[in-house]
């Protein structure tokens, strides 16, 4: 009996050690699953990963400035505006709203990198995998879509031509800008590196090219009378009007009939799905904008109403030019009339003759 006993409690130590090599075994499996990395519940495409992995979004920009677009707020006039304050002055306009909320959309930090001398050479530096994307005002050229992979446009803007009034008088050639300035020997200003020296060679092929540095250094040019007219974008002319009003006495702003440029992001030609993405954001977040909306925001302090009665004029001259033409023309051709009969009536001799001429041909 007792040796039953003894049996007995053997076994129930041997399932009590057994129970415990279980429990031991069952916690050993539970560390070994612990240390392994959990999948990730949502995975992202490729160039979406590097962007997280990275934890910040890269953004090229130009280091100079566009109103609007990017540029200081050194006063502070603008509290309410989205800034970035990685430099000694907050940048603020709608290229850094947007680079801020794609960036806040795909959970990282946003890196601004203002070192880019040129707009193509924003685009270049997207092409080198040197920024995930570039935030620049940048036009959609033909040339940089080689380079880069182009979003929807979030702004579309007219080309403007604003000519030497003096120039387009002696010329004897009103309200044809194209005719004006697509001769030989007629010389137009356009700012180097930007998307209008294409545009000039397309519009002007007979005209000859004068590439300067900057948009001042161009309308310098114009009134001095180096350059018939200089081409940009109404933006860019209306706010350096806007400036300086007394420029309007010389020049005369018309825009180039058929012709605007979509302005958008440059974007790393290896990632297909952040293009995706921001195309998506720009529809569905409704994050375009017009010029008068960016007029309004950031022109209404420094004379934005001035700022649209230019561009409204400029608008009615360009629609009117080909009318103005012709009335002109009909003008012109109701005096001559005119003068005609009465010379008749009077019984000039030269009239007579010219009728006795051409009546056998009637």
């Amino acid at each position: 009996m007792i040796g039953n006993r003894l049996h007995g409690h053997d076994s129930w130590l041997s399932a009590a050690a057994r129970r415990v090599r279980g429990v031991a075994a069952f916690a050993l499996a539970l560390s070994v699953v612990g240390a392994i990395p959990a999948a990730d519940p949502q995975p992202y495409p490729p160039d979406i990963q590097r962007i997280r992995d990275r934890g910040r979004l890269i953004v090229a920009q130009y280091n100079g400035t566009r109103p609007g677009f990017f540029f200081f707020d050194k006063e502070g006039r603008f509290p309410d505006a989205v800034a970035w304050h990685g430099s000694d002055a907050p940048v603020i306009g709608v290229d850094v709203e947007l680079a801020t909320r794609l960036a806040e959309r795909l959970g990282v930090a946003l890196e601004l990198r203002r070192e880019y001398l040129s707009f193509t050479g924003v685009c270049e530096a997207v092409a080198r995998h040197e920024a995930d994307i570039g935030f620049s005002k940048l036009t959609i050229t033909p040339e940089r879509g080689l380079l880069v992979r182009f979003s929807k446009p979030y702004v579309t803007l007219r080309v403007g031509l604003l000519i030497n009034r003096l120039m387009e008088a002696n010329s004897g050639t009103i309200d044809d800008p194209k005719r004006l300035c697509n001769q030989p020997g007629r010389r137009i200003a356009v700012e180097r590196g930007t998307a209008f020296v294409t545009i000039v060679r397309q519009f002007f092929p007979k005209a000859e090219l004068l590439e300067l540095p900057d948009l001042e250094a161009t309308y310098a040019a114009v009134a001095r009378g180096d350059a018939i007219a200089l081409v940009n974008d109404e933006w860019n002319i209306g706010t350096m009007l806007r400036r300086d009003p007394a420029r309007s006495l010389r020049t005369r702003l018309t825009f180039l009939a058929g012709r605007s440029n979509g302005i958008a992001a440059a974007i790393d030609p290896g990632a297909p799905q952040l293009a995706s993405f921001f195309d998506l954001l720009l529809e569905q977040d409704g994050l375009g904008t017009t010029p008068q909306e960016l007029m309004d925001r950031f022109l209404a302090q420094e004379g934005g109403s001035r700022f649209a009665l230019t561009m409204t004029r400029a608008e009615q001259a360009t629609e009117e030019s080909g009318a103005r033409v012709g009335v002109m023309s009909a003008v012109a051709a109701f005096f001559l009339i005119g003068a005609w009969l009465w010379l008749a009536k009077a019984g000039s001799p030269a009239v007579g003759k010219s009728m006795e001429e051409q009546e056998p041909n009637l």
